[in-house]
């Protein structure tokens, strides 16, 4: 007969294995999550029928939008500069503080393995200096147990980070803003993806 510590070690040691194996499949799951879920992108085939989406009972939504096709359909409404602030010379540094709209839908980037999703603003912009610059300016963490964070309607939303360059190479440079954001599984590998659909504005020539 075995003793109770040899069985409790076999039930121990089982369950683990089964846990192990389980994650390795939530780990795999997320393959292909990427490119089947994208926050911000709009197909032409949504854009075409967005104004019969909004018009439509709820009885041709569901013939023009299947609910497999509603559960891809995420559009970024909106990421654009409401204001800017000011454009200064810092430590001898040029340094832009600014305010954004962004309007953006994050909930079909979410799927049952995806814990949360961290959310950021990107600028871009090229000098003499850098030919590319990448600065974020906000960023937000978005968790699965609260779905009403998932859809974002913010106006006026002040930077966390302010737009610093490394130099005094600010002034009349045209600016890309760009929504950007990690999935963080449960199990499994992060992995990132962005938005295609960007806005750009120019920064003045005189210090503001």
């Amino acid at each position: 007969m075995h003793t109770i510590w040899v069985r409790l070690n076999a039930v121990i040691f089982f369950g683990l294995t089964v846990l192990l194996g389980l994650s390795i499949l939530a780990a795999l799951s997320k393959y292909g999550h990427e490119k089947r879920y994208q926050p911000g992108e709009s197909s032409r085939w949504v854009n075409k029928r967005w104004k019969m989406r909004c018009q439509s009972s709820d009885r041709d939504l569901k013939r023009v939008f299947p609910p497999s096709h509603i559960l891809f359909i995420v559009v970024l409404e909106q990421l654009k500069i409401n204001k800017l602030r000011s454009l200064k010379s810092h430590g001898g540094v040029d340094r832009a503080l600014l305010t954004f709209d962004l309007h953006v839908d994050l909930r079909p980037a979410f799927h049952w393995n995806i814990k949360q999703l961290f959310v950021f603003v990107v600028a871009s912009y090229s000098t003499d200096t850098n030919p590319k610059n990448e600065v974020v300016l906000w960023d937000k963490i978005v968790e699965a147990i609260h779905p009403n964070d998932m859809v974002i309607k913010e106006d006026n939303i002040i930077v966390k980070y302010a737009l610093v360059d490394q130099g005094a190479e600010l002034r009349g440079k045209e600016v890309e803003l760009k929504l950007m954001w990690d999935h963080m599984p449960l199990t499994g590998g992060l992995f990132m993806a962005e938005s295609t659909n960007t806005s750009k504005f120019t920064l003045p020539v005189e210090y503001k």
